[in-house]
């Protein structure tokens, strides 16, 4: 890869940040999202993520305020 050029994000990272811009996913904290990936993902071969998946929130655990 040349010096200067990013890496195309892999569709499961969009999906992460548009759950956390709804508010589905705490600013601050640890989250357990499942992602589901369409069964002709690139993913499924070791290669980057290039389906549509979808992602729902199971657990969030908001950090604990400073005392």
């Amino acid at each position: 890869m040349q010096q200067g050029t990013t890496m195309p994000q892999a569709t499961y990272l969009r999906t992460l940040a548009y759950l956390r811009r709804l508010g589905a996913l705490p600013q601050v904290g640890v989250a357990t999202v499942d992602m589901y990936h369409d069964p002709w993902c690139a993913h499924f071969q070791g290669r980057r993520c290039d389906g549509a998946p979808e992602g729902k929130v199971r657990w969030t655990q908001p950090a604990a305020a400073p005392h």
